[in-house]
């Protein structure tokens, strides 16, 4: 009897074991063949020179209107009269409407069982003033980093169709705000208009990722990341009395603040398709990991903790550190949350209530934002969106993601089921660090090619 349970234990032992190397078999398959089989690194230099001559020449036109975000609206006046002057078919063929100092532009035609398609963007700015240039095929100047730059391409795309008489395959809406770096009234206006109205759209585009560097993953080859969605955001008052050394228990919570597990990677449903989709471009021994998640999970965050700081970003929740003020009695800071895929600020401040209770730190929600409705990859919208990319660019690969950076804008879910937060214009790795620190430009070549994506999306989104 000893002896025939000790051969089931062997037998038992050998299959356990057998089952355990098939497993590991198939991982290393699956690390060995789900990749992107060459490195697709973009390439701009189709651009026409003339044509990219000639946009820099126009946006500069543009550009040269300083619509700063605290400008009386005289200058938004200008920049809409300028406006009729560059683009007279979108003058003629769109209906437009004034709210504030924003503006609404509905093209007067409406074709049955065509999509419904939105464009936004803002051209206001809150940097100091820069001076407006135009130097070795790049145009400098306030709201060349985006806002302007993607407006532009925007109307540009419009104007080029139809002074060409072609016709637009959509029923299309422009909007454009003022107030993006204030108040943000202006899209929430906007927004119940259209509610009133009973305007739904089959796709919007509107700001947000773009196309990255591959240093900027420690990926091999260029990506399209396109929004998909944004996750919530809160800002919270933390505070405490002086007495018992209040001021220094505060900051003692504030230093550990990025330490505790709920501010490390996490990876849940809705971050794992973008994860393997960037995995493919990775190295085989971070293909091992991320193409197997199910098993190796928790190596895996440690991996993106540790040594790929971008991507960590859009797994976990960031930590904005605002302003803290002492007074006689109370010291206090404000701390904004800008969450993971899976946080909410119930999750964050449950997570922190040991260290609050260790600290004697109370709190207090000041704003809380809910995350947006996430467009499902399946969406005609999102299709067209993919497949124009890949059509423009040609030489890169493209991802959806769900973005933890911009969690205001989320008012086009309201009217869309479809709302992809994107930019075309492609900004290299030194471009986007001179925008984050006031030296804005953009190339004309990049101009180009935004302009032919918006064209790719009128001309080629005919079904809904």
């Amino acid at each position: 009897m000893f002896i025939t349970i000790i051969k089931w234990l062997e037998i038992s032992a050998t299959i356990v074991l057998l089952l355990l190397l098939f497993i590991f078999v198939v991982c290393l398959l699956r690390a060995a063949f789900i990749r992107n089989k060459e490195v697709q690194l973009i390439q701009l230099n189709n651009a026409d020179h003339n044509l990219s001559k000639q946009y820099l020449n126009k946006l500069k036109r543009l550009v040269d209107i300083q619509t700063s975000s605290f400008d009386d609206p005289e200058a938004f006046h200008r920049f809409r009269e300028q406006l009729k002057v560059d683009y007279p078919h979108i003058h003629a063929n769109f209906m437009k409407e004034k709210i504030d100092k924003n503006a609404v532009f509905t093209s007067k035609v409406k074709m049955e069982g065509a999509p419904n398609v939105l464009f936004a963007a803002h051209v206001d700015y809150s940097s100091k003033f820069q001076e407006v240039k135009i130097k070795n095929g790049e145009l400098y100047g306030n709201g060349t980093f985006d806002s302007k730059s993607l407006f532009f391409s925007m109307f540009e795309a419009v104007e080029t169709i139809l002074s060409e008489q072609l016709p637009l395959n959509v029923n299309l809406t422009i909007v454009m705000t003022t107030d993006d770096e204030t108040t943000k009234d202006g899209i929430n206006d906007i927004v119940d208009q259209f509610l009133k109205k009973g305007k739904f759209f089959d796709l919007v585009i509107e700001e947000g990722s773009g196309i990255v560097d591959p240093s900027h993953y420690g990926l091999r080859s260029h990506y399209a990341l396109i929004g998909v969605g944004v996750t919530g955001e809160a800002t919270v008052k933390f505070s405490t009395t002086t007495a018992n050394k209040g001021e220094r228990r505060l900051n003692e919570f504030l230093d550990e603040l990025p330490y505790y597990r709920q501010f490390k990677a996490k990876i849940d449903p809705k971050a794992t398709l973008p994860l393997k989709k960037l995995a493919k471009d990775m190295p085989f021994f971070e293909r091992f990991f991320f193409n197997n998640l199910k098993l190796f999970r928790n190596y895996a965050k440690r991996i993106i903790d540790e040594e790929y700081l971008s991507l960590a970003k859009l797994l976990k929740t960031q930590i904005i550190y605002q302003d803290t003020i002492c007074t006689e009695e109370n010291c206090e800071s404000r701390i904004r949350f800008e969450f993971s895929t899976s946080d909410t600020v119930a999750d964050v401040l449950y997570g922190l209530s040991k260290p609050l209770r260790k600290y004697g730190i109370d709190y207090q929600i000041q704003k809380n934002i809910e995350s947006s409705r996430i467009t499902s990859t399946e969406t005609e919208g999102y299709k067209q969106v993919k497949q124009a990319i890949k059509n423009v660019f040609q030489s890169l690969y493209t991802a959806p993601v769900i973005l933890t950076d911009i969690s205001d804008r989320r008012n086009f879910d309201k009217v869309s089921d479809c709302v992809i937060r994107f930019s075309p214009l492609y900004y290299p790795k030194e471009a986007l660090f001179d925008g984050k620190y006031g030296d804005e430009h953009v190339s004309g070549s990049a101009l180009y090619y935004a302009v032919n994506f918006f064209k790719e999306i009128l001309t080629t989104y005919t079904r809904r």
